[in-house]
C-alpha cells in the first residue's frame, strides 16, 4: 500500500494514469482530488479560478445551503468544462445479500483501499431466516 501511495504522490504522469475519486462529502472530493495540494490530485491540477471558488465554498458556512449548492454547481461545472481529469471507465460491481443478513449494506471497503471483512460485522437473523423457509 505504501508503494502505491508513493507512486500516486510522485506526480509523474506515467505513474498516475489510473486514479480514483474520493468518497465522502462534496468538499472532501474537491479538496483531495482537485485542490493544488490535495492528497489525490493525481493529474497535478492547479487552477487559481477553481481555488478561489473552493475557498468561497469553504467560508460560505452551513447556514445558507442554497449558496453552498450554487457554489458546488459552479465548481463542478468549471471542472467539467476545464477537463480537470480524464476519467477511465470502471467495471460494474454488484453485491447481494439475503434479507436475513443484518448490519451489511453492500459495503466493499472500510477505508481507503482496505477491503471489508463482512464476517466481522454482519450477523444472521435466524428467526427471519426460519420464517422465510431456509
Amino acid at each position: 500500500m505504501a508503494a502505491v501511495s508513493g507512486i500516486l504522490q510522485s506526480r509523474d504522469l506515467e505513474d498516475t494514469v489510473l486514479m480514483r475519486m474520493s468518497a465522502g462529502s462534496p468538499s472532501n472530493g474537491l479538496h483531495t482530488d482537485f485542490y493544488r495540494e490535495g492528497s489525490d490530485n493525481n493529474s497535478n491540477y492547479d487552477d487559481p479560478i477553481f481555488e478561489d471558488l473552493l475557498a468561497r465554498f469553504d467560508v460560505s458556512g452551513k447556514e445558507d445551503v442554497s449558496v453552498q449548492n450554487d457554489l458546488l454547481k459552479q465548481l463542478n461545472n468549471y471542472l467539467v468544462a476545464d477537463l480537470a481529469h480524464i476519467f477511465l471507465p470502471a467495471r460494474n460491481s454488484f453485491r447481494f445479500a439475503w434479507p436475513w443478513i443484518k448490519n451489511y449494506e453492500g459495503e466493499a471497503m472500510t477505508r481507503y483501499m482496505v477491503s471489508i471483512n463482512i464476517y466481522s460485522i454482519a450477523w444472521i437473523d435466524q428467526d427471519m431466516k426460519a420464517e422465510m423457509g431456509y
